[in-house]
C-alpha cells in the first residue's frame, strides 16, 4: 500500500529521502519486527488522518521530528485506535508490538470483538516459508558450484539425504540465488510410479528450447519426448525412424547434450529424486562427460538410504550429505513457524524428540499441535502431550489426509495409485467414465486438496505436495480394492492416449497391479520391443520376458513369441549359449503350436548365433529354412534380413560373389519397404565386399553414402560400423595411419553405444594399425584380449594375438612374436580374413622376425592360456628378452 506522499513531484535528490524510518535512532540495532511495526504505524497514520505524521519537505527537519517529536493525532476521527496507533509509533522499541499477533489482538479488541479462529492459507504460510535453517554450509558451497559455472566452467553436485530432511527447500533456495545471478533454471524430476519414459527431462527441456536455435533434425530427435515441440519452435517437426538396439536413447542423449553445449548464458539444471529414474541417468552421465566449458551447473537430489550407490555412478559430481537438523535448529526453525512460544524448553525439547531432525516431520508435528491448540502462537501454552498422536507421524499424515472431504478421497485414492505428478487429462476421463461414484468438478477437488496441502503446483504442473502423503494414501487404501482402481487409471490412459509407445510400460505396471494378465502381457510384449531393439537394455528386458513366461501354461503359442525375444537379447549381450537354449526352445515349441511367423525368426536367430560361433553350416541351414518359410508366408521385411544374414555368412567365409548377390537382393527389397536403418546396412555391407576385392574407390562411395545417411536419421551403431569399415579398407590398402585414425573414432563409437561384438571386431584391426612404439598399443591390447575372452571369441582373439606379437616386436623379443603367430596362423579359427591380415602385418613388419628361432608353442595349447601369458605381460612396463 502506497501514500500519495509518496508519490509527489519532487526532485530526484528529495524522493530520496527517507519518508519512514523504521527505528528512531540509525545507530542501535533494533529487533526487524519491531522495526516493521514502526512502519506499520507510518502508514496506518496516513492512512487515518491522509497525511504523513512528519514534515517531508525538509530531510532535516524530518530526522529531527521522527527522533526526537510525537506525530499530531488531534485529527485523528476514531479515538478508540489511538492507543494501537501511537503504540506502533513509539519512539523506544521495547514500548512497540512484539508482533503483528499482538497488533491484530489488540484491533479486535477495539472493534470490541474476539479473535477469528487461525485460518488454514495463514497457517501454511507460516508453516511452510519459515526462514531457512541449518544447511548454510550446505548452500555456500552449492553457490560456489554457481560462481564456477559463471566463470564458464561446469560444476555439478549431487545431494543425498533421506526423505524430508529438507531437499527439495535447498534447491529451492539456490533457485533464488541461480535466478539472481540471471541463470536460466531447469527444473525436472523423476516418479516413483506414473512417470513417462524420460520423465525427468520433460519439464527440463521446453524452456532450454525457447532458448536455442534449433536444427530440424535436433527437432524430430527431441519430438520424442517433447511432443509439442513444433509449438514451442513455430515450425512443423518432420517424425524420425526408430533406431534399433541402443541407437534410439544414443540419439536423444547425443542431441540434448548437444543442446546444452551450446548454452552461453549461465544454465542451471536441478533434478529431483534421481534414484527413481534409470534411462533419464544415462543422458545425465553422457552430459557429464560431454560438456565441459560450459557455463553449466548441475544440481541432482536423491534419497541416499533407497539408492546408497547412485554416487558411485556419477563419479563427476560432488556429493553432499543432507542430515537431521540439530536441536539447535531444531529450536531456530521452530522459533521461525511459532515465535516465542518456541523459546520455551518444553516445546524444542519436545519437537526435537518427536521429529528426531527431520524438517518434514517438523513441519507435519507443527501442523499437529496448533491443531490442536487453536493457532500457532499457542502452542506450549497448553499441556504438551507425551508424544504427538499414538501412530507418531503416520497419524499425523493420516489426520492431514482427513482434512479432504469425504466427497474427495475416492479421487485421491486413484490419483495417488496414478502417480506423484497428476495427469488432470486422465483424471478428467475418470470422472466422464464414473459419474455415478465421482459426480464433482475437478477444479473444485483441485482447490480443496491445495486448501489443506494435500497438493500443490511445481513447473506448473499439479502434483501430491511430498510423496509421503502420496505414500500414506495409497497404505491406507484396502488392499482388495487397488486393483480396480489400477483399471480406472489404465482404461483412463489407454482412452487418453491410443498407442501411445511413451506409455507402454506404465500400462503395463497397472494392468499388472490390476492383476488382468492378458493386458499385461500385451503391453509386456511392446516394452520388451522397445527395451531389447530400441534401448538395447537387454537385462531389463530380461527380467520382464521371465516374468511373462510365468505367467503363461507351457503350451501357450504366446510363449513363443517370449522365447525368441529372450534368444536375441542373450545373443546381443553375447551369451551365445543361453540364447541358443531359448533358440531352440521357441523353434520347437513354434513347431508344436503351428506358429509360422515365430518359428521362421526363431530360425533366424539360431542362424545369427551358429554365424558368430563360427559354426558355419549349421548356420547356413538356420537361414535357408527362416528363408523358405518367410517366403511362404509372403514376410518381405524377413525376407530381405534372411538375404542379408545369409550375405554376412557367405562375407564371412570369403564367398564374396554369393555375399554380393544376397546384400543387393536385400538391398532391392528395403528401398520397396522404406526401411532405411536396413537399407544402410546393406549399402556398408556392399561396400566391405568390395573393399575386400580391392574396389576401394567403388566401396568408398557405398560406405561413405552410409555414414552420410546414417548420420542424418542418428543411427549410432551404422555411424560406427561405416567407420570400423573405412578404417578395415585403409588397412587393407596398407594405409595405416589412416586406417588407425578411422578406427579410433569406430572404437569410441561403440564404446559409447556399449556395443561389445562391434568394438570388438574394431580393436582387432586397431591393433595391427598402431604404430608398435605407440602406446596405446599396449591399453588397446589390453582391452581387447580381456574382452574377446570374456565373449568368448577365439577369431577375434587371433586378431589380437597377431597385434601382441607387434608388441612383442617393440619390447625387442621376436622369438616371443614368431612363435605367437606361428600358432595363431595354424589355430583352427584362422580364415582368409584373418590369412590377409598376418599377410599384411609380416609384410610391414615381418623383416624383424629374419633369422628368429624360437620354440613352438603347442598347438593344443588352449588360447586362454596364450591370452592369460600376454596379459601378464602387457601389464609389466618393459620386458627382458
Amino acid at each position: 500500500m502506497a501514500s500519495p506522499c509518496f508519490a509527489s513531484a519532487k526532485p530526484k535528490s528529495q524522493q530520496a529521502a527517507p519518508s519512514a524510518i523504521p527505528r528512531p535512532n540509525c545507530c542501535k540495532a533494533v529487533a526487524p519486527t519491531k522495526s516493521l511495526t514502526y512502519a506499520v504505524g507510518v502508514l496506518a497514520y496516513e492512512m487515518l488522518l491522509g497525511k504523513h505524521p512528519f514534515d517531508l519537505d525538509n530531510l532535516r527537519q524530518l530526522l529531527f521530528q521522527i527522533v526526537n517529536e510525537q506525530p499530531d493525532f488531534s485529527a485523528l476521527t476514531e479515538p478508540l485506535l489511538l492507543p494501537v496507533l501511537q503504540r506502533l509509533l513509539a519512539k523506544t522499541p521495547a514500548e512497540r508490538y512484539a508482533n503483528a499477533h499482538a497488533v491484530i489482538h489488540d484491533l479486535y479488541a477495539v472493534l470490541d470483538e474476539s479473535l477469528p479462529p487461525e485460518r488454514e492459507a495463514i497457517r501454511e504460510s507460516f508453516l511452510q516459508a519459515a526462514v531457512f535453517v541449518g544447511r548454510q554450509r550446505e548452500l555456500s558451497q552449492l553457490t560456489e558450484g554457481l560462481d564456477t559455472a559463471v566463470s564458464g566452467q561446469v560444476s555439478a553436485w549431487l545431494i543425498g539425504g533421506e526423505s524430508g530432511v529438507g531437499k527439495s527447500r535447498l534447491l529451492d533456495e539456490l533457485r533464488i540465488a541461480a535466478l539472481v545471478k540471471g541463470g536460466l533454471v531447469l527444473r525436472g524430476q523423476a516418479v516413483a510410479e506414473g512417470g513417462l519414459r524420460y520423465q525427468l527431462w520433460r519439464d527440463v527441456l521446453p524452456p532450454l528450447i525457447l532458448a536455442t536455435a534449433l536444427s530440424d533434425f535436433e527437432a524430430s530427435v527431441l519430438q520424442e519426448i517433447v511432443p509439442h515441440i513444433d509449438t514451442l519452435i513455430a515450425r512443423p517437426v518432420a517424425p524420425l525412424a526408430p533406431l534399433t538396439g541402443n541407437g534410439q536413447h544414443q540419439r536423444l542423449s547425443e542431441t540434448v547434450c548437444s543442446v546444452f553445449k551450446r548454452q552461453t548464458r549461465l544454465t542451471v539444471l536441478m533434478l529431483e529424486d534421481l534414484h527413481w529414474t534409470t534411462e533419464s541417468l544415462d543422458i545425465l552421465r553422457d552430459l557429464l562427460f560431454a560438456v565441459t566449458d560450459v557455463p553449466l551447473a548441475i544440481f541432482g537430489s536423491y534419497r541416499d538410504d533407497e539408492s546408497p550407490h547412485l554416487a558411485e555412478q556419477l563419479p563427476q559430481m560432488r556429493q553432499i550429505t543432507l542430515e537431521r537438523l540439530s536441536s539447535e535448529e531444531v529450536a531456530e526453525l521452530s522459533h521461525a513457524m511459532i515465535g516465542d512460544a518456541a523459546s520455551q524448553a518444553n516445546v524444542v525439547e519436545f519437537v526435537t524428540r518427536e521429529t528426531e531432525g527431520n524438517p518434514f516431520f517438523l513441519v507435519e508435528v507443527m501442523r499437529a499441535l496448533a491443531m490442536d491448540a487453536g493457532r500457532l502462537l499457542q502452542i506450549g501454552s497448553k499441556t504438551l502431550p507425551d508424544q504427538v498422536f499414538t501412530g507418531g507421524i503416520q497419524q499425523i499424515v493420516q489426520q492431514r489426509i482427513r482434512q479432504i472431504p469425504e466427497w474427495g478421497r475416492h479421487l485421491a485414492r486413484i490419483a495417488a495409485i496414478a502417480g506423484r505428478l497428476l495427469d488432470l487429462t486422465v483424471l478428467e476421463q475418470i470422472l466422464r467414465d464414473t459419474p455415478d461414484t465421482l459426480s464433482m468438478s475437478l477444479d473444485n477437488w483441485l482447490t480443496v486438496c491445495a486448501d489443506v496441502h494435500i497438493l500443490s503446483i511445481s513447473n506448473n504442473r499439479w502434483q501430491f505436495s511430498h510423496d509421503k502423503i502420496r505414500e500414506q494414501i495409497i497404505r491406507d487404501t484396502q488392499p482388495e480394492a487397488q486393483p480396480q482402481l489400477h483399471t480406472l487409471v489404465a482404461t483412463a490412459i489407454e482412452t487418453c492416449y491410443p498407442n501411445d509407445p511413451a506409455r507402454v510400460e506404465i500400462l503395463m505396471n497397472h494392468w499388472k497391479l490390476a492383476g488382468n494378465t492378458d493386458k499385461e502381457l500385451v503391453y509386456l510384449n511392446l516394452a520388451v520391443e522397445r527395451l531389447v531393439w530400441f534401448r538395447g537394455e537387454y537385462q531389463q528386458g530380461i527380467t520382464l520376458l521371465q516374468r511373462g513366461l510365468s505367467l503363461l501354461p507351457k503350451r501357450d503359442a504366446r510363449a513363443v513369441n517370449l522365447l525368441n525375444h529372450l534368444s536375441e537379447s542373450y545373443w546381443r549381450m553375447g551369451q551365445f549359449d543361453e540364447a541358443k537354449r531359448y533358440g531352440l526352445r521357441a523353434k520347437h515349441l513354434g513347431e508344436k503350436l503351428n506358429v509360422p511367423h515365430d518359428r521362421a525368426r526363431s530360425l533366424g536367430n539360431l542362424g545369427i548365433i551358429a554365424r558368430m560361433q563360427r559354426r558355419h553350416g549349421a548356420a547356413k541351414k538356420y537361414f535357408t529354412e527362416s528363408l523358405k518359410l518367410r517366403r511362404e508366408l509372403h514376410d518381405l521385411t524377413g525376407i530381405a534380413r534372411s538375404y542379408a544374414n545369409l550375405g554376412i555368412l557367405a562375407y564371412s567365409r570369403g564367398k564374396l560373389e554369393t555375399a554380393r548377390r544376397y546384400y543387393l537382393r536385400s538391398l532391392k527389397l528395403q528401398r520397396q519397404l522404406g526401411d532405411e536403418n536396413a537399407l544402410i546396412l546393406n549399402l556398408l555391407n556392399i561396400g566391405e565386399v568390395l573393399s575386400t576385392e580391392g574396389k576401394h574407390d567403388e566401396a568408398e562411395k557405398y560406405i561413405r553414402r552410409c555414414l552420410r545417411i546414417a548420420r542424418k536419421i542418428g543411427n549410432r551403431y551404422t555411424i560406427a560400423a561405416s567407420l570400423n569399415t573405412l578404417g578395415v579398407a585403409a588397412f587393407l590398402q596398407q594405409k595405416y595411419q589412416v586406417a588407425a585414425d578411422y578406427l579410433l573414432q569406430a572404437a569410441d563409437a561403440f564404446h559409447a553405444i556399449r556395443n561389445q561384438y562391434g568394438l570388438l571386431h574394431t580393436l582387432g584391426y586397431l591393433v595391427n594399425a598402431l604404430p608398435i612404439d605407440d602406446p596405446a598399443l599396449r591399453l588397446r591390447l589390453i582391452e581387447g584380449l580381456t574382452l574377446a575372452s570374456t565373449m568368448q571369441q577365439e577369431y577375434f582373439i587371433l586378431f589380437l594375438v597377431i597385434g601382441a606379437a607387434r608388441w612383442y616386436l617393440h619390447q625387442q623379443n621376436p622369438a616371443r612374436a614368431a612363435a605367437l603367430i606361428e600358432y595363431a596362423q595354424q589355430h583352427p579359427a584362422a580364415e582368409d580374413q584373418f590369412k590377409k591380415l598376418v599377410e599384411l602385418v609380416l609384410k610391414r613388419d615381418g623383416h624383424i622376425l629374419t633369422g628368429t628361432h624360437h620354440d613352438a608353442i603347442p598347438a593344443d595349447q588352449p588360447i586362454n592360456q596364450i591370452v592369460s601369458e600376454v596379459i601378464t605381460d602387457l601389464n609389466r612396463d618393459t620386458l627382458t628378452p
